[in-house]
């Protein structure tokens, strides 16, 4: 990991030397909001929470390929009523584990979602039984609890090694597929609501497509429903990298000792360019550097903002998603589109519309302003072509500068999202 002053590291054959970030701007902007969080009163889902598996024989993909057998890792919260409805389903992004909220351990960290779901919370444990699943080819290098739903990582039970790029294509539709598979053995006949962050929120459209009697509502958050040309291009630059990294070895590195570390790293830092587009990412960092060590003499001295992407992006590559799995979550996310197989379409509206026409629950999308990958217009033509069709939509923009990330702006999320579910036939007395 690159985290040392003054260290000199190579990656792709550059060598980077950088030193630790030093006050600026966009400092003060991030301390201004963890001191509105250290404001708010503490709700954090005190609960040690085990993550649970279940295994079912086999599931039948839709492009006709089978996978044998399907283990799910997820986690849940509450307690279901003897009717079965009132489930609430959270779905994370790409990338992301099963740990949506509570602590796996007493000094462990809280799941990505802890500020919403628990007593008094808009995902209100006292009143649902909330699951999260760990989505298809969840695999992740650190093992850590909740991340091992069956992929290109799991044992193939017919050859007794890892699957690896003999896994089957899925897409975002088998997602939701598996998750029914996991809400009918629980006894989960009905949903109140189903929510979910970017890859998980293009889950929950899909869920309400291609179930439209199951959830009362959905809250899909910097999501859309069809996958564009640009997000296409920018998911491609990625799989390249991982693929050309000499340690992917084709996708057989599993026990080599070699894994794709430089790879992953470059497919992270084009997420972190693609996700980002407010006026703290274009202007607050851009032009602070070590005057000793400048990137205006030397090819290889790096601006602050380069050193601290490099590092978070290596970080993660080598405690992450699996890069297998990382590249068959890219390409569900590449071939997502909720009018695919649901009647001719000409234009992308009519494709949108073929998928939409199906939905009958009330939809919150929630888009962040300054998202520069799942941007808002999206978000807002779903509600368009909803409310066209006469169902209940709205649209709540994040008014974040975090991009993609405003999805973490819960000061903001948490009103609309409670007067939301509040509306929602299923929680009426």
């Amino acid at each position: 990991m690159i985290n040392t002053r003054n260290k000199v590291t190579p990656v792709h054959g550059i060598v980077y030397k950088w030193r630790r970030v030093r006050d600026r701007s966009s400092l003060v902007c991030a301390l201004s909001i963890i001191m509105l969080f250290v404001a708010m009163p503490s709700n954090a889902y005190d609960d040690i929470v085990e993550p649970r598996t279940f295994t079912y024989a086999e599931h039948k993909l839709i492009n006709g390929q089978v996978i044998r057998p399907v283990t799910v890792v997820y986690q849940s919260y509450g307690k279901l009523d003897a009717d079965g409805g009132n489930g609430v389903l959270i779905l994370h992004g790409m990338g992301g584990t099963a740990h949506a909220a509570g602590r796996h351990a007493a000094d462990g960290p809280t799941g990505y979602w802890d500020e919403l779901i628990g007593p008094g919370k808009p995902f209100d444990t006292d009143k649902y039984f909330v699951i999260s699943p760990q989505a298809l080819a969840g695999g992740h290098r650190d093992g850590k609890p909740g991340s091992g739903t069956t992929g290109p990582h799991s044992i193939d039970a017919e050859t007794g090694r890892p699957y690896g790029m003999s896994f089957p294509t899925f897409t975002i539709r088998d997602m939701v597929h598996v998750h029914k598979k996991l809400l009918d053995h629980l006894g989960v006949k009905h949903l109140v609501v189903v929510s979910g962050i970017s890859m998980g929120g293009y889950q929950a459209l899909e869920l309400i497509a291609t179930y439209p009697d199951l959830a009362d509502g959905a809250i899909p958050v910097v999501a859309r429903g069809r996958s564009p040309a640009q997000h296409m291009a920018n998911h491609l630059v990625r799989r390249t990298a991982v693929m050309n990294d000499e340690n992917w070895q084709s996708g057989e590195y599993y026990g080599t000792g070699r894994y794709p570390v430089t790879g992953m790293a470059i497919a992270s830092l084009t997420s972190a360019s693609a996700y980002n587009g407010s006026a703290l990412w274009y202007e607050n960092n851009i032009l602070e550097y070590d005057r000793d060590r400048s990137p205006y003499d030397d090819i290889a001295n790096m601006f602050d903002m380069e050193a601290e992407l490099l590092t978070g992006a290596t970080a993660r590559a080598e405690t992450g998603i699996d890069a297998n799995c990382y590249l068959y979550q890219s390409r569900a996310l590449t071939t997502q589109n909720l009018g695919y197989a649901r009647g001719d379409a000409d234009n992308w509206r009519q494709g949108l519309a073929n998928g939409l026409s199906r939905v009958n629950a009330s939809v919150l999308m929630m888009p962040s302003r300054t998202d520069g990958s799942v941007q808002p217009r999206f978000a807002a033509e779903i509600v368009d072509i909803l409310q066209t069709f006469g169902k209940t939509a709205k649209l709540h923009v994040i008014d974040s500068e975090r991009g993609h990330s405003g999805s973490r702006e819960f000061y903001q999320m948490i009103p609309a999202m409670s007067a939301f579910i509040d509306s929602l036939p299923g929680t009426q007395p």
